[in-house]
């Protein structure tokens, strides 16, 4: 695997937002895009190379798309990724980011970005575990599992003699000294299903995961 490196702090925050702040881009890709794909409102298209997490394991995604909310402080983007199952919903990497932004008229004061503590509460993944598997059972593994950037929780549902499907969540932001000063959070979700692959070979893929290295943002594998 390729050896990441950390880039320089001086003018980071600044290279970061106008790195993500990435508008115009579009992307097209030959073929059939995928059904049932609700895009939101004001989401920006973007190319495979510029999405801020990628599954080093998995092929390109078919659609990357970024929306921007609170002023350009929080980013999310949505990776679609093929899916050959016939299981509803997308199989998807989903990263969610807060920047903590600086306003040059007060001081380069630091302005406040609250990145959602509770996001992944018991009660809340039950939730959408319901949402993302309906007619399963999903299982949430007592024992996280562990990739590059640190610990992440997972749960794995089945259909009999059918199809296998896992979502992973993970909070960069509990891992101690992982995120620079200009990040106050980092989520990720993976959610994918397969009619063959196992959850330890869907789950597998998901430890492959790699950052933008551009984000400051440098897992315990590359240090």
């Amino acid at each position: 695997m390729t050896r990441m490196r950390k880039p320089a702090l001086p003018g980071l925050v600044a290279a970061v937002l106008g790195l993500l702040a990435l508008t115009g881009c579009t992307y097209e890709r030959a073929g059939p895009e995928p059904t049932a794909l609700a895009e939101e409102a004001g989401a920006t298209r973007l190319g495979p190379l510029e999405a801020l997490a990628r599954l080093a394991a998995a092929p390109d995604p078919l659609i990357v798309t970024q929306t921007k909310s609170n002023n350009g402080s929080e980013l999310k983007q949505v990776s679609i990724l093929p899916n050959r199952s016939v299981e509803a919903g997308q199989n998807r990497l989903e990263a969610d980011l807060w920047l903590v932004r600086t306003d040059s008229l007060w001081s380069f004061a630091d302005l406040p970005v609250n990145a959602p503590r509770d996001r992944f509460t018991q009660e809340k993944l039950r939730l959408l575990l319901a949402k993302e598997f309906p007619g399963l059972e999903p299982q949430i593994s007592a024992v996280p599992r562990r990739n590059a950037y640190g610990r992440y929780g997972f749960a794995v549902a089945r259909r009999p003699l059918g199809v296998t499907c896992v979502l992973a969540w993970q909070r960069l932001q509990d891992e101690r000294g992982m995120l620079p000063r200009h990040i106050e959070g980092f989520d990720i979700i993976f959610r994918a299903c397969d009619p063959v692959l196992g959850p330890e070979a869907l789950l597998d893929g998901y430890d492959t995961l790699q950052i933008r290295p551009e984000t400051g943002v440098v897992g315990y594998g590359y240090r």
